[in-house]
């Protein structure tokens, strides 16, 4: 096996350039140019990016792949982040000759572009496809699949390359090879340790089958070699993830759950996801999360495994099927079988209906846990099957003209099929990467870079204003400045840890313990009225965040704070608790209504304020059912329940203890125990939002509508509003 050596025929490059040419097409200028790192920062890719970000300037250690400043102060590591651990490790030592901006996925993905078509090339060959325009045409097909494009917003599980080239190792007859052979295999599992842990059980396990049909089929090596070099994979593949950093949390904590939920479905290979197909409708899933498991053959793919199922029974009916050619390859089919049973997971869905469902040892469900993600392991089965139909078809009609003119319109079916696939993936590609980042550089950089850390409430969150990846713009910035943050999301973590750190978090914020050198976040939903904190800080509403910096800022970061506020005046912000909001509002008629649960972060001044009104608010459980009416400082009426359904209909002109109404009101509050329903209807208009915690609408002594509005109490007390400008 000779991976490095390539074929000067024309064959060969038309069939690497073509799969260049699509992947370009597809990534788009941005993602591939290196100095380029704005347009990673949305969807998944940007916790693969900023897991480099900030590894590129930690200290080297033991594990390699500590990064302390990410998800601060618990740190993670580049596999947790899926940041392609031996791209990281390969790049850190050229870290200070790299610009501050620099991205090696885009490099990455074509690398395993140019090994996909390299692997298939050399693959096609040792299995006998000796006309090079057919190899060719298997070069493309194997190597622009479906099932890679869809893996696009998670480069690090792209090296499909890897698979082929196992498939290659294995095709090769090993008399007089066999040394060299078991080398490349310890160099592919020493490969893939350093990319995914997925990728490196899949090939682990085509390593361990091949190494035994080596000695059980081939007989060219004794027992305890196999065993030996079963052992030498496995121990390999512990020693990168060691390196790499993967056991260094518990094993709780790289348990995960959902083992059920990211499988594979019965009808995966012919199932085109999220209307990926040009020529079929997508078909149904148990639940939305089984597109981990994607494994569309596509159309070209489809009829290619029809026909070798068609060519197959005609020439077994003619007798034309030689079994002992094709024994050596029963385990390797029988271990990408395996796996597939283990991608369907321990319930096996047809569509939306479950057709199997067994068991598993409870000890087994923390470790198994680790894989949750089961539907990633029809892979191998998948480009079996792709690969074997081909050949089959090729081999059993050779030399026939007509042949390759099927099978290059064949490639073209397949790559119009994935029309919509590629445009699905490509939303980003020609969209100007500036358009990815709305917090300004210009604006947030002097002061973080003047600041020893970026605190932010609530921490390890996906955290966001806009959508939910706002938060990898805040790492990105810290990133830029060498700066631990507070935020992030990683693949596994220590939850105790976490908890921990939240909890310890909150008591300092709540006593006002702060860092008088740190730059302070708050995103403002979430955020309690933590008093004696706000008192120290000065703070401003800035791109949606409150923000603040100590009062007693060492003067370089205080500089910084007084230069931003003075060049781009964000407002003051206004701070407002449910209990201040009844206390402004309570010269008129005030309803209130519950939705869920609004309990949790229901203050104690607020709790006071109707304590003194005779609201029996102290009884309100979690998630009960509360509704109330004030007018003019007192309390007209008040229901409380554990959960059940709280209504009140009054009609125009009718009484509610003593006061009367002057239009249509309806009141309606749930809890637990009710449909998720909130109503607030003033002369049959609603008012409610329809959020949970607590509902508001404020009506004049002459019945009109003076504000509507929410507090959920769930999460916080606590409003922020906006002043004027500073």
């Amino acid at each position: 096996m000779k991976i490095g050596e390539t074929s000067k025929s024309w064959q060969w490059w038309l069939s690497l350039g073509s799969c260049m040419a699509m992947a370009i097409y597809v990534l788009g200028p941005y993602i591939i140019n290196p100095f380029q790192v704005k347009e990673l920062l949305q969807g998944d890719v940007c916790i693969h990016y900023l897991g480099w970000a900030f590894f590129r300037y930690a200290d080297w250690t033991l594990p390699l792949g500590e990064i302390p400043d990410y998800y601060y102060p618990i740190g993670s590591n580049i596999g947790f982040t899926d940041s392609i651990p031996l791209m990281a490790i390969l790049f850190k030592p050229l870290s200070p000759f790299l610009p501050t901006d620099f991205q090696y996925i885009g490099i990455w993905l074509l690398l395993c572009v140019g090994l996909q078509a390299r692997m298939s090339w050399g693959l096609l060959g040792t299995l006998g496809i000796d006309n090079k325009i057919n190899r060719a045409i298997g070069t493309i097909l194997l190597t622009s699949t479906p099932v890679w494009f869809f893996r696009l917003a998670h480069p690090a599980l792209c090296a499909h390359w890897l698979i082929l080239a196992c498939f290659w190792i294995y095709a090769i007859p090993p008399k007089e090879k066999v040394n060299s052979l078991l080398k490349w295999q310890y160099v592919l599992v020493g490969i893939v340790s350093f990319v995914h842990p997925y990728l490196a059980v899949m090939i682990l396990a085509l390593a361990v089958v091949w190494v035994m049909r080596l000695g059980i089929l081939d007989s060219v090596l004794t027992w305890w070699k196999v065993l030996l070099h079963m052992v030498g994979f496995a121990g390999l593949m512990v020693g990168a993830w060691w390196l790499t950093g993967y056991f260094s949390i518990s094993e709780a904590g790289r348990a995960s759950t959902g083992l059920t939920t990211f499988s594979t479905n019965l009808n995966g290979f012919f199932n085109p996801l999220e209307d990926t197909s040009q020529f079929l409708n997508s078909l149904p899933l148990s639940n939305p999360l089984q597109y981990e498991g994607y494994a569309y053959l596509g159309i070209g793919g489809l009829f290619l495994v029809l026909a070798a199922v068609v060519s197959w029974v005609v020439f077994r009916f003619r007798g034309d099927v030689t079994q002992n050619r094709t024994i050596k390859w029963w385990p390797l089919w029988l271990t990408a079988f395996l796996m597939f049973v283990w991608a369907l997971s321990i319930q096996v869905y047809f569509g939306s209906t479950r057709v199997l469902r067994y068991d598993i040892a409870d000890a087994l469900i923390p470790t198994l846990s680790a894989f949750r993600t089961t539907g990633r392991f029809v892979w191998t089965l998948y480009y079996l099957l792709l690969l074997s139909a081909f050949v089959f078809v090729v081999k059993k009609w050779p030399d026939k003209w007509w042949v390759t003119i099927v099978l290059g319109i064949v490639l073209n079916f397949q790559i119009i099929d994935q029309q919509p696939l590629w445009k699905a993936r490509a939303w980003f590609k020609w969209t100007s990467p500036e358009s990815f980042l709305y917090l300004s550089p210009e604006k947030w950089e002097p002061v973080i870079a003047e600041s020893d850390a970026i605190n932010i409430w609530p921490p390890f969150e996906m955290t966001h204003i806009r959508d939910a990846f706002d938060y990898a713009e805040i790492g990105y910035l810290a990133a830029r400045n060498q700066k631990p943050a507070m935020i992030g999301f990683v693949a596994r973590a220590e939850k105790d840890a976490a908890d921990h750190v939240r909890r310890a978090f909150e008591k300092d914020l709540k006593e006002g313990k702060i860092d008088s050198s740190s730059l302070f976040l708050f995103l403002k939903p979430m955020t309690p009225y933590f008093e004696q904190t706000f008192k120290q800080l000065d703070l401003v509403n800035l791109d949606g965040y409150l923000a603040g910096v100590h009062k007693s800022a060492p003067a370089a970061l205080k500089a910084s704070w007084e230069e931003m506020k003075e060049k781009y005046h964000p407002p003051i912000p206004r701070g407002q608790s449910f209990g201040d909001y009844l206390r402004k509002h309570e010269a008129h008629t005030i309803l209130i209504a519950s939705l869920d649960e609004a309990t949790y972060r229901l203050n104690e001044g607020s709790k006071a304020y109707l304590d003194s009104l005779g609201s029996d608010i102290r009884q309100l459980g979690f998630r009960g059912a509360y509704a109330a009416v004030l007018e003019k400082g007192e309390l007209v009426w008040e229901e409380i329940t554990d959960g059940q359904k709280i209504e009140l209909n009054l009609s125009a002109g009718k009484t509610l203890n003593g006061r009367t109404f002057g239009k249509d009101l309806r009141m309606v509050s749930s809890g637990i125990n009710a449909a998720y329903e909130v109503t607030l209807n003033w002369g049959g208009k609603e008012y409610a939002e329809e959020k949970r915690g607590m509902n508001i609408l404020v009506i004049s002594a002459e019945g009109e509508v003076i504000d509507a509005t929410n507090f959920d109490t769930f999460e916080t007390s606590y409003r922020w509003l906006e002043d004027e400008k500073d």
